[in-house]
């Protein structure tokens, strides 16, 4: 799909209706092929179609503010195309992945960074897609893949154990104040699912 992001004065105009979803920092309209998203906290907005990401932020765009859209927009984007996004960590040793799901704070950034420190290939700690190869036929394989996004570790892990975690930094607008392991650093390509935990 095509991206649109500017930034200036306006808002997009949203349904005059309450929304379907409401989060303390975001607002979300499902209507048929089209999510709408609307963020006074975080000053953006976007419209997203199965083909084209619009979004308009009333200031350049912050990266705390790309990020908390990111999540919505992506899952949109793939459903149409038969992925789906997990709040999942994953990571693969060989040739078979592990999805480890759960939710906030229940440990899935924690196993990502053991996985780290025993030398596998971590995908992600937070997002994954999820899909089954061969057009869903009977003998279809699921197969997952990381989604990129920078892992956000805890503060209090011994980043300096692992070689994969050098870069990472805290980032001042983290209120939980955790570490941020760049992009580059995860396995993004995709795998057979082995084992969900």
């Amino acid at each position: 799909p095509g991206a649109e992001l500017r930034y200036g004065p306006g808002r997009m105009p949203m349904p005059d209706r309450e929304p379907d979803a409401h989060q303390p920092d975001l607002d979300v309209w499902n209507d048929g092929d089209t999510l709408l998203l609307s963020s006074d906290v975080h000053g953006i907005q976007a419209r997203v179609t199965p083909t084209l990401i619009d979004a308009v932020s009333t200031a350049p765009p912050h990266e705390r503010s790309l990020r908390r859209i990111f999540q919505p927009v992506i899952t949109h984007v793939l459903a149409h195309r038969g992925v789906f996004v997990l709040h999942a960590a994953s990571m693969r040793r060989g040739n078979r992945g592990l999805l480890a799901l759960g939710d906030t704070g229940q440990g899935k950034s924690t196993i990502a960074l053991a996985a780290f420190q025993d030398d596998w290939r971590v995908m992600g700690d937070d997002l994954v897609a999820l899909w089954l190869a061969d057009d869903m036929t009977v003998n279809a394989v699921p197969m997952i893949r990381g989604l990129p996004k920078p892992m956000a570790l805890p503060s209090d892990v011994e980043a300096d154990r692992s070689p994969a975690l050098r870069d990472a930094e805290m980032l001042d607008w983290d209120h939980r104040r955790r570490l941020h392991v760049p992009v580059e650093r995860l396995e993004l390509r995709p795998v057979p699912l082995g084992a969900i935990v």
